[in-house]
């Protein structure tokens, strides 16, 4: 094996490591979309429950006579809920964020593995071409070697010739 056929198997190594990492990033990039997804319905869900939650209870505090710590209560129920509701679109932002983390990631794999590809092909254009330069190289020589043996046998014939007309 020469020089540019262990470059090109080492150029294709390369590219099929891309080609691997594209599907690597292929498949982060869906576990992210598919977490990012859950996130948002979890917070839309949660956000549904809170605002139904928060007005049952001041509509319960409505019907009846109630005393201060009540409503302080609920008062802290729905503080409780805004947080909760806070770290759910706290979870769907970071959800977001490494969503477009891996879509960059796909993007760089997807351009590295075309880099590789390109080299592989360029790579394997020189290995064609080289090859090609060899075989015309080696039937050059052979046809010169033909020439060369050609011209021998004719001088061997004309020198037999010559030597059959001296002796006569």
């Amino acid at each position: 094996m020469n020089t540019l056929d262990e470059l090109l198997s080492l150029k294709q190594f390369r590219e099929r490591e891309a080609e691997r990492e594209v599907m690597r990033s292929v498949n982060a990039l869906e576990r992210c979309e598919a977490a990012r997804h859950q996130c948002e319905q979890a917070l839309d869900a949660f956000r549904t429950y809170a605002r139904e939650t928060e007005l049952a209870m001041y509509a319960d505090l409505c019907t009846r006579t109630v005393e201060l710590s009540e409503i302080e209560d609920v008062q802290h129920a729905v503080t409780r809920l805004r947080e909760e509701e806070a770290a759910h679109a706290e979870a769907a932002t970071q959800a977001r964020n490494e969503e477009a983390a891996a879509r960059d990631a796909l993007a760089q794999a997807r351009a590295a593995h075309l880099e590789a590809v390109r080299m592989t092909q360029k790579f394997a254009e020189l290995v064609q071409q080289s090859a090609q330069e060899q075989a015309r190289d080696r039937v050059m020589r052979e046809e010169h070697e033909l020439d060369e043996a050609g011209t021998l046998g004719h001088a061997h014939a004309r020198a037999r010739g010559a030597g059959l007309m001296e002796s006569k």
